[in-house]
């Protein structure tokens, strides 16, 4: 196949309810193992890359050798090849377009570059970041590759981009319209609240390691709505023995006002061999469920604040299976501003309940007793 060919081919992967999925590849070796394994397109993701060459990532990987990978990542295999360019090596539009240009003369079909500010602190603004996409797109052009092969991240350390907002002006400024692709529904991406890239979106937890934080005796117990709380603890004994999961919707700055049950789909990715735990020790809420969930709080004006789920026979701690799910690589949440609420049930009974919110001082999770009275912590 010619350039084109893989790029187009690499466009047609994109199919609604179809999503096409990538194995990152570090070199021209494990991308012909991906590639034989019957993967359709090849990946590459920058922190592999540069590991395998003895650099740090954020671009600590030379430009001319991260040209030179991408070649030869290209030419080993027949399928198409799109290439992690974390920040594309330049801040400046013009210095940007050169940078991808002379990537796209390797024979990859795309890449993905960040708006992040690589090597320093903060985010592009959005209209900077579209002009950027301007410039790398009149560089390369709609014939080799297209807007679908090309894929920005909003994400940066503690500081996001609205996604409707980014969304829009990065398809526009992409041309996808004119490459062929459908057109991008804001809709379908709206949302205030603040999702970190680089992970599933998907909620999850558990409790099959020890404690890594557990209430501090010190401070205060929390005080929850008592109807919300009877709801939270009715939903963990009826689940028990396994865990059960939710959230806690309502303004920000304000008490939790409405509860939403999830559905613990854990037993699922342990039968597909994604997970060693079952429902009696994890939990992970659907990425589906919790879109919708969330795209129906933004509508009536809510937010998420509080991610609930249970420990079954087991204690109102903190697990370091729950703190782990809760941060990405820098240690940072991956939900800003979301508390998380664990519920002890020991033999079918709710007995003790805390409250874990990320303490931005000491960067860990801190804990607060929850009070049960008048919400029925025990049949």
């Amino acid at each position: 196949m010619t350039q084109t060919d893989k790029a187009r081919a690499f466009a047609a992967l994109h199919v609604s309810g179809d999503p096409v999925i990538l194995y990152n590849a570090w070199d021209a070796g494990s991308a012909r193992v991906i590639a034989e394994a019957g993967a359709r397109a090849i990946a590459t993701g920058s922190a592999s890359v540069a590991a395998a060459h003895g650099f740090a990532a954020a671009e600590g990987l030379p430009l001319e050798l991260a040209h030179a990978n991408a070649a030869r990542v290209a030419e080993a295999v027949e399928l198409p090849v799109t290439i992690d360019f974390e920040g594309a090596y330049a801040a400046a539009p013009n210095e940007a377009a050169a940078n991808v240009a002379r990537l796209a003369a390797t024979g990859a079909i795309g890449c993905n570059f960040e708006d992040q500010v690589v090597g320093g602190y903060g985010l592009h603004p959005v209209e900077f970041q579209a002009e950027r996409i301007r410039a790398i797109r009149a560089a390369v052009g709609a014939a080799v590759w297209t807007g679908r092969a090309k894929v920005t991240s909003i994400r940066s350390r503690g500081e996001y981009h609205p996604c409707w907002a980014a969304c829009g002006a990065w398809s526009n400024a992409a041309g996808i319209h004119d490459s062929g692709g459908e057109p991008v529904d804001p809709s379908h991406v709206r949302s205030r609240h603040p999702v970190r890239h680089g992970r599933s979106p998907g909620l999850q937890g558990g409790h099959a390691e020890p404690p890594a934080a557990v209430p501090d005796a010190d401070l205060a117990p929390v005080e929850l709505p008592a109807a919300l709380m009877l709801e939270v603890l009715s939903h963990a004994r009826e689940a028990y023995p396994e865990e059960c999961c939710g959230l806690l919707l309502g303004r920000r700055g304000a008490a939790p006002e409405r509860v939403v049950r999830c559905d613990n789909v854990q037993n699922r990715r342990r039968a597909r061999g994604e997970s060693e735990l079952d429902a009696t020790r994890g939990f992970w809420i659907d990425e589906r469920q919790l879109l919708r969930e969330l795209q129906a709080a933004e509508a009536r004006g809510d937010e998420l604040l509080v991610v609930y789920h249970s420990h079954p026979d087991a204690g109102a701690y903190f697990s370091r299976t729950d703190v782990s799910a809760a941060l990405d690589a820098d240690g940072a949440p991956l939900w800003p501003g979301v508390a998380h609420l664990v519920v002890s049930v020991r033999d079918g009974a709710a007995r003790e309940a805390a409250l874990y919110a990320f303490d931005a001082a000491s960067r860990a999770f801190v804990g607060r007793s929850v009070r049960l009275s008048g919400a029925g912590a025990a049949p």
